[in-house]
């Protein structure tokens, strides 16, 4: 029985990565796609509104409250703007010329470069 209970947990493990997989790997293509019928802006927003959504109806459902006061609004606000906001509109722009598994590469090189500049710019 325990054994049971145990591949049982790894099998939805096993799901959950492979889903998540599908779903990051897929980004790239999707918004290929979307740029094809959708303008760059409406896209993204979108994209962002969705997303908001969602995160919202998961705070909501799990009753999880998220301390705001001006200093993390603040944070939260720049880091939307540099984490998010930024980079994804260069994305979108990027993906209406290259190909999207050559804009997903240059994509994935983000933490490389974060790293580099975080070293440089936060002595």
């Amino acid at each position: 029985m325990r054994l049971r209970r145990l591949l049982d947990k790894s099998a939805v493990k096993v799901f959950l990565f492979v889903f998540i997989c599908f779903i990051w790997g897929s980004t790239w293509f999707t918004i290929k796609l979307g740029l094809q019928e959708l303008p760059l802006m409406f896209s993204l927003s979108l994209r962002f509104l969705l997303a908001g959504l969602v995160l919202l109806t998961l705070l909501k459902t799990f009753n999880i409250q998220v301390p705001v006061n001006d200093k993390q609004l603040f944070l939260y606000l720049y880091l939307t703007f540099f984490s998010f906001l930024i980079p994804f509109l260069l994305v979108y722009w990027a993906e209406l010329t290259i190909p999207s598994n050559l804009a997903s590469i240059l994509f994935s090189t983000m933490p490389f470069f974060a790293a580099i500049f975080s070293r440089i710019f936060l002595k």
